[in-house]
């Protein structure tokens, strides 16, 4: 229903989902390593991707995959919900020295080993669950406010990082 005018496009109708296996994913990366192993049995690995992960899926994160204008889903083509542009991993081993007058079955064979992992965060896509097309459809994206940026004046790690007051609902919503 169209909340501008209580129809809906369709009146003999009521919500309709169609599913398709025409939609297009494309990934592309760069993956660079370095290995070293020192003496006195340290080794390290360093491990870096830039990739890049477009689709035009949809939101999968919470929100159905409906493209916002049905007739034009190649405009939903862009960074895939899950497109990470940076990972960066390093792993060490350390085998620890075998400890002087220590029997082999006691003190031999341990290591310290690590492993860390960095990532980039994901796309983030704001909803407004509204129907501008009047289709029963509530997936519609919210409008940027000229001007404003997305990022709060209070920004904080992990808990403020959107500014609300940067989207508005888009034009002919009827909300």
């Amino acid at each position: 229903i169209n909340p501008a005018t209580g129809l809906l496009r369709f009146p003999d109708f009521g919500g309709v989902t169609y599913y398709s296996a025409a939609l297009n994913t494309n990934y592309n990366a760069l993956q660079v390593g370095l290995k070293r192993r020192w003496s006195h049995g340290l080794m390290f690995n360093v491990n870096y991707t830039y990739g890049k992960y477009l689709d035009d899926v949809g939101n999968s994160f919470g929100a159905p995959a409906t493209a916002q204008d049905p007739y034009n889903a190649r405009n939903e083509y862009g960074p895939s919900d899950y497109d990470t542009r940076h990972v960066l991993e390093f792993d060490y081993i350390y085998d620890i020295p075998k400890p002087h007058g220590l029997p082999g079955w006691l003190g031999g064979g341990w290591q310290v080993n690590g492993i860390s992992f960095l990532q980039s965060g994901q796309p983030v896509t704001v909803l407004c669950a509204c129907d501008p097309t009047g289709i029963g459809e509530t997936t519609a994206r919210a409008n940027l406010v000229p001007g404003v940026s997305t990022r709060p004046s209070n920004y904080d790690l992990p808990n403020n990082q959107i500014n609300p007051a940067a989207f508005v609902t888009p034009a002919g919503t009827g909300m």
